[in-house]
């Protein structure tokens, strides 16, 4: 075997495939009201003064994510304008749910039958929210989260959310997350994923390219 096909395998061997953070910017989001409505914001709780509760869905197409997904967070913004989170509590539990509507029907604002649904079923993943959310707020997918995000197979990915903690009190017992949102608001999944098998990273394939580029030189010495 010649050296120089030695050190592309050398190079190959030594280094490790590492994987990467990928962001998707979601492709639709809204909320459904119990009293049969919608609209695009992602504010979700207990309105007092309707009455109602709005639950909330994020859409995500993962078509130009592959390997292998390790690691999701929901990654959200806050409104600087208004207060974003209210509470009489002071604390609130945001939740992830699997959703059976597709995204298309959830966006066109004609799922009204869907409400139950977000913030029900297998849990995806949940966050305890305070008084000072931030302008961001993260939540992580838990494992059940990540498994389906994989069986997607770069599918599109509809998260459905719900505050879990409702007391659905009276005015002015506003119980609400991501108050003032709205679509033009960020909104999108990070994932941490590792490469699919025998696929190098791009810095192996920079390392490969060092090796051949070094037994090319070690020839024109001979």
């Amino acid at each position: 075997m010649s050296k120089n096909r030695l050190l592309v395998l050398f190079a190959a061997a030594a280094l490790p495939v590492l994987g990467g953070t990928i962001t998707v910017d979601a492709t639709a989001s809204g909320r459904y009201f119990d009293t049969n409505s919608f609209d695009t914001g992602y504010g979700t709780g207990w309105h007092s003064g309707i009455p109602a509760e709005a639950r909330s869905f994020f859409g995500f197409n993962l078509s130009g994510v592959s390997g292998t997904i390790t690691g999701a967070t929901l990654h959200l913004q806050t409104s600087a304008v208004v207060a974003s989170f209210l509470s009489p509590t002071g604390t609130e539990t945001f939740g992830l749910f699997d959703v059976s509507a597709t995204l298309a029907s959830l966006a066109a604002g004609t799922a009204f039958a869907s409400f139950g649904d977000l913030g029900s079923g297998t849990s995806y993943g949940s966050l305890v929210v305070n008084s000072a959310p931030g302008t961001f707020v993260d939540i992580i997918l838990n494992a059940n989260g990540i498994a389906y995000l994989n069986g997607l197979a770069g599918g599109t990915a509809v998260l459905g959310g719900a505050l879990t903690t409702l007391a659905k009190g009276a005015a002015p017992n506003n119980e609400i997350l991501f108050n003032g949102s709205s679509s033009t608001m960020v909104r999108q999944l990070v994932l941490d994923t590792t490469p699919d098998s025998g696929v190098p990273e791009p810095a192996t394939w920079a390392f490969i390219a060092s090796g051949l580029a070094l037994g090319s030189l070690v020839r024109r010495r001979k």
